[in-house]
């Protein structure tokens, strides 16, 4: 998952459960991402990687808080843990 200026790519993606996902910063602007359950965001920065483990089936929804106000327009994405 790349985390560049203003949004997610892939924004949206389907893993299996227990798969780890990174998130890779490409841009030049401090971001981060938020998770709507709360469970391991990351720092802002602009620069380096995230990664979270996802260990339960089910849609997480995540945002930077700097570039969308909710989890449903802005800068969003969404990992869906099958």
């Amino acid at each position: 998952m790349d985390v560049n200026d203003d949004f997610f790519n892939p924004a949206n993606i389907t893993v299996a459960n227990g798969a780890t996902v990174t998130w890779t910063w490409r841009g030049s602007s401090q971001h981060n991402v938020t998770f709507e359950d709360a469970q391991g965001s990351s720092a802002t920065q602009s620069a380096g990687i995230h990664t979270r483990t996802f260990g339960m089936t089910g849609t997480v929804r995540y945002r930077c808080t700097i570039h969308s106000t909710s989890f449903t327009s802005g800068m969003i994405g969404s990992v869906v843990v099958q």
